[in-house]
C-alpha cells in the first residue's frame, strides 16, 4: 500500500473521530473538548498530505512549496495572535489557558497545511502555462 493512500485512510479514520467529538458536545450542549481541535487539525493534515504527496517527489518544487507556505503562515500567526490577544483583553474570548493554547496550535497547524496546498495548486497551474 502506497503512503497516499494510507494518508487518505487516516484521514477519512479521523475525520470520523472529529464528527464523533462534535457530535458529542452537540448532544450533550456543551463546548468542544479542547482535544477536538487537535483531532481536527490531524484530520487536515492527513487529507493535506494525501494531495500533496505527488508534489514533494520533486525536491527544488518541494522547496518552493515549503518556502511560500513557511511566508503565509508567519502572517496568518500574526493575525491569531492579534485576534487572540483583543479577544482576550476585552473579554470578547473567554477561554481556560488549555483550550486557548489548543486552539491556536491547531489554527497554526491547519494554516501551515492548507497554505501548502494552497501553493502546491498555484504552482501547478504555473507550470502548465509554461
Amino acid at each position: 500500500m502506497s503512503n497516499r493512500i494510507i494518508y487518505l485512510i487516516v484521514g477519512i479514520i479521523m475525520a470520523i473521530f472529529s464528527l464523533v467529538l462534535i457530535i458529542g458536545a452537540i448532544i450533550e450542549t456543551s463546548a468542544l473538548l479542547y482535544q477536538t481541535y487537535s483531532a481536527i487539525a490531524i484530520t487536515t493534515i492527513s487529507f493535506c498530505m494525501y494531495y500533496l504527496h505527488p508534489h514533494f517527489k520533486d525536491k527544488k518544487h518541494a522547496k518552493l512549496i515549503r518556502k511560500k507556505a513557511v511566508f503565509y503562515r508567519i502572517i496568518a500567526i500574526f493575525v491569531f495572535l492579534i485576534f487572540l490577544s483583543i479577544g482576550l483583553v476585552v473579554d470578547f474570548i473567554t477561554l481556560s489557558i488549555p483550550e486557548t493554547i489548543s486552539i491556536l496550535i491547531s489554527l497554526i497547524v491547519i494554516t501551515l497545511f492548507i497554505s501548502l496546498v494552497i501553493n502546491a495548486k498555484i504552482h501547478e497551474i504555473q507550470l502548465k502555462k509554461f
